[in-house]
């Protein structure tokens, strides 16, 4: 248990900081006329298997461990939000590899990515963080 623990406090805080991260460096890159880079590339396609690993621990959560009826709505609450930041983080990702323009990938990067990145934040931070509690 507490070896899960630690791998959704890794994947929940890395996550959040690479999405705050790439939003911010999407933005300034479409404002600024900046590149897309391949580190780009590589720090989204960390986010994006940080946010299925954090599908993955919170579905085994659910399913496998023995809690209360309101602990189970706030773990249902969070896999559907990790959810929609995956989906919105692959919806961008999709259109950011199909685009050869830069300021099309950080448009769509900042949109789809910002919005995935403020579900996280509403999940983990704003709604009195979720970790698995022994």
């Amino acid at each position: 248990m507490e070896i899960l623990k630690g791998i959704q406090e890794f994947s929940v805080f890395t996550s959040l900081i690479l999405g705050v991260s790439i939003t911010l460096r999407s933005v300034i890159g479409y404002f600024g006329e900046g590149n897309y880079n391949y580190i780009d590339k590589i720090f989204a396609n960390i986010f994006i298997v940080m946010l299925y690993i954090q599908l993955a621990v919170e579905a085994y959560h659910l399913f496998t461990l023995s809690h209360g009826y309101e602990e189970s709505l706030k773990a249902i609450e969070h896999i559907v939000l990790t959810l929609f930041a995956t989906i919105m983080t692959q919806g961008g990702r999709l259109i950011t590899l199909n685009s050869s323009d830069n300021s099309v990938k950080f448009r769509f990067r900042s949109i789809y990515y910002g919005i995935a990145t403020g579900l996280l934040i509403y999940a983990y931070i704003l709604d009195a963080g979720y970790i698995i509690h022994p």
